[in-house]
């Protein structure tokens, strides 16, 4: 199976206000809470977190439910202009799902190159063999 990534850039911290207030509040816990639910929803696609779920996400990084929970909770106040958000279904991110969708279209237009080629090769060689 392939592995899946997404952009970490190296200026995360010092570049983007509404980390460093994370950062500011929750320290490594929250950086690490932050990035490991950014991993966990790439993996799912970009579909919600739920409570549930984010409390088995803080036993792996060692953290009591409720502080990651807690954590969560004020990744999706106004405190960190909204840096995820929390929905009925659970935690989320619109920048993870913006992301996903344009990874598609263009791994869709990607195949769609591909295939094309691979016709017209085909093409080629078949007539080559009439001809």
């Amino acid at each position: 199976m392939a592995s899946l990534f997404f952009k970490h850039f190296v200026d995360s911290l010092s570049g983007n206000s509404r980390l460093k207030a994370l950062v500011r509040r929750y320290g490594a816990q929250g950086y690490a809470a932050y990035f490991y639910l950014m991993e966990h929803l790439y993996r799912q696609g970009g579909d919600p977190v739920s409570e549930f779920d984010a409390r088995q996400l803080a036993r792996d990084l060692k953290i009591r439910p409720e502080r990651f929970v807690e954590i969560l909770d004020y990744m999706a106040g106004d405190e960190c202009a909204q840096l995820i958000q929390k929905s009925g279904e659970g935690y989320e991110s619109r920048y993870v799902r913006t992301v996903i969708r344009c990874n598609k279209k263009a791994a869709s237009k990607r195949s769609d190159h591909a295939r094309k080629a691979a016709q017209a090769r085909w093409r080629e060689a078949s007539e080559a063999r009439e001809g």
